[in-house]
């Protein structure tokens, strides 16, 4: 039988469980400074292609990282949880279709963790979270493992915190350095054991705080954007109700010293804005009730558009329409909960008429949500797209902002506030 020291020798310095947008970026950025890094994904795909060095996302400079990392054995990969020093839990949590959050992979991942402790471990919860989740995780082992020791004793003990994430796809791997981190513990040695182990990769400040108060400022964080998003929304719509250009509307208003109202588009998706909120309105709903509306009017701008756009088929006449825009914001190519394909599946399914070609210069390949729509067209190329053809442009990325701005001329249905068109 190895003795503790021994055994504190072997086993790797950090385990990082889901190899997603941020597990994966954040088991290569602590691989730079922590000898052993093991990451764990429950898909033996993924963990095929990690460990041939093939990153699973597109994200500025993972795969460099990916192929150094690997190749210098300072990461590892697996599809089973293993004994470590360090634990950092980043899998998805989703809502319900009732818009409650799905908790259930954290808990699979504590439930696996849970047999391979041997004391002394600190467990990270970096998953957007309720409020008072880190300490639910905290009961759910101790009743899993009743003879070792939970904070505030003597004896070699297990540690939980809660650290969430806050970085900008594109850049994850310089924010996960650069952006300030929030660790939040319920004792003296979580904070500080989670501390210094930020301290290894951030170069910025490190806020410590207690488990609820960083759950729900994470939490805050997004729902703030939510709201501020919602309000653009809606001016957007006011301004054509009222015959007026909502793009002009809000450069003038920015004018004011205190003013920032953000550009419109055709909804709010992605892993983290369009999902935290309800996290708050289910901890609190009587109190939640501006977050709850943000939530419902940034929804309810996807139905908007798409009615907006089948308008102008019909008045047109239109037997064809481009959509250029899939992913959930510009400049990336992550399709999670994007509002364009939202939009773009009501299209084709309530006007099967309608031949749609849809583009991004992001996505390689035909969404999975819109595979099985006869009308839709995918194209490879920005040359595929019908040339005569009205043209619906539902995300800013940069180049097709600078494209369809050199071309005042093309027909396009504008949904982002980029191109100071009047709708």
């Amino acid at each position: 039988m190895k003795s503790e020291d021994s055994r504190s020798k072997s086993r790797p310095s950090l385990c990082v469980v889901g190899m997603g947008y941020i597990g994966l970026p954040t088991a290569l950025v602590f691989t730079e400074q922590l000898p052993n890094v093991v990451g764990v994904d429950t898909s033996p795909t993924k963990v095929a292609s990690l460990r041939e060095a093939e990153s699973p996302i597109l994200e500025n400079g993972v795969q460099d990282k990916l192929s150094t990392a690997v190749k210098s054995g300072r990461l590892k990969f697996s599809t089973e949880i293993v004994s470590a020093e360090n634990y950092i839990i980043a899998v998805p949590t989703p809502l319900n279709e009732d818009n409650t959050v799905n908790m259930e992979f954290v808990e699979t991942v504590v439930d696996s963790i849970a047999p391979v402790l041997h004391g002394d471990e600190l467990i990270i919860i970096e998953s957007t979270s309720p409020p008072g989740t880190t300490a639910r995780m905290r009961e759910k082992l101790m009743k899993l493992r009743p003879d070792l020791e939970f904070e505030g004793s003597d004896r070699p003990t297990v540690n939980l915190a809660y650290c969430p994430e806050r970085v900008l796809p594109g850049a994850i791997l310089e924010e996960l350095r650069t952006n300030s981190r929030i660790v939040g513990g319920d004792s003296p040695c979580a904070i500080a054991r989670a501390s210094q182990l930020y301290s290894k990769i951030a170069t910025s400040e490190i806020l410590e705080t207690d488990t609820k108060t960083a759950e729900l400022t994470k939490l805050a964080e997004n729902a703030f954007r939510d709201v501020n998003i919602a309000f653009a929304n809606e001016i957007s719509m006011v301004a054509d109700a009222i015959g007026s250009d909502s793009s002009e509307v809000i450069r003038l208003a920015n004018r004011h010293p205190r003013v920032n109202v953000l550009q419109p588009g055709p909804g709010v998706g992605g892993h983290c804005i369009a999902v935290d909120p309800w996290f708050i309105v289910e901890a609190a709903p009587e109190h939640a009730r501006v977050i709850q509306a943000a939530r419902r009017a940034n929804d309810a701008k996807t139905d908007w558009v798409v009615e907006k756009i089948l308008e102008d088929v019909e008045d047109q006449g239109w037997s064809e329409l481009n959509v250029i825009g899939l992913t959930f914001k510009a400049d990336v190519d992550d399709l999670r909960l994007s509002p364009s394909i939202r939009a773009v599946h009501q299209l084709a399914s309530r006007a099967p008429q309608l031949t749609i070609y849809i583009y991004d210069p992001y996505v390689e390949e035909v969404p999975d949500e819109l595979r099985a729509l006869p009308n839709i067209k995918f194209c490879a190329a920005r040359a595929d797209l019908a040339p005569q053809s009205v043209t619906a442009f539902l995300v800013p990325h940069k180049d097709e902002v600078d494209r369809l701005t050199s071309n005042p001329d093309e027909k396009i249905l504008d949904f982002t506030g980029t191109l100071n068109r009047k709708r």
